[in-house]
């Protein structure tokens, strides 16, 4: 005969095998990949910081940047909505990227960089500093002076606080590459590549 106790057991362990199924049924439906992490942002114009839809851009990962086979390190590519919106997933893999829209007629490149190795990254907006602080990360990046993985959230803070005070200082011709040049060099100097924020 079955006891109170019994019933109490059985009762128990069907309410955790449903509940365990439970569990699995929502993670087979979940759209979150535990082997990935998303990145979001919208794209302004660097000239009027204007939304810029229906874009291609792509998403480079910095520990690649120097393979000389340049499709090796885009590592996920789309094209940003009717509002600028970009979204997309990159692997656990990969410690920091920057997102590039590439130039178009009429309209110069907007970039960014994004930091991964802190976890999930925040939503970014790409503009005229981030795109200066992009070339300046990449560039340390590209010729050694920095690691990949150093580029956290830190260090890309300092290099956009460092462009933003660029722009202020000077103007800066986006159509211009020795005009743009001239702006990453000195942001790259005046936060050490990023190792500090500039001087106030």
């Amino acid at each position: 005969m079955r006891t109170f106790h019994d019933t109490g057991r059985a009762a128990r362990r069907a309410a955790w095998i449903a509940a365990a199924l439970s569990a699995l049924l929502l993670g087979a439906c979940s759209d979150d990949d535990d082997n990935e992490r998303v990145i979001t942002g919208e794209a302004l114009s660097v000239l009027n910081k204007v939304a810029q839809p229906n874009r291609d851009f792509v998403v480079v990962d910095l520990a690649k940047l120097a393979d000389a086979d340049p499709d090796n390190n885009v590592v996920a590519q789309g094209t940003s909505d009717i509002e600028g919106a970009f979204r997309a997933k990159v692997g656990l893999d990969v410690d920091s990227v920057l997102v590039n829209f590439p130039a178009v007629e009429g309209e110069p490149r907007t970039s960014g960089l994004i930091s991964l190795i802190e976890g999930n990254p925040q939503r970014k907006t790409l503009e005229d500093f981030t795109d200066i602080a992009c070339a300046a990360g990449a560039g340390a990046v590209g010729d050694g002076s920095v690691e990949a993985s150093a580029m956290d959230r830190t260090r890309i803070a300092n290099l956009e606080l460092g462009a933003q005070q660029v722009l202020s200082e000077q103007s800066v011709d986006f159509n211009d590459p020795d005009s743009l040049g001239a702006a990453v060099a000195r942001v790259r100097e005046i936060t050490n590549d990023g190792d500090n924020p500039p001087p106030s």
